[in-house]
């Protein structure tokens, strides 16, 4: 039983990270699209 509520913890982790990860690339792209809009306006 314990180590069915460590697995259940640590896949909770993962989804977790997995999503904030998503959450940064998208940053990361609207910040490069930014950059990029930026370079092409000088």
């Amino acid at each position: 039983m314990e180590e069915n509520e460590t697995l259940n913890s640590l896949l909770e982790r993962l989804v977790g990270v997995r999503r904030a990860g998503r959450e940064r690339v998208i940053e990361l792209t609207k910040q490069r699209q930014e950059m990029v809009k930026a370079q092409l306006a000088i």
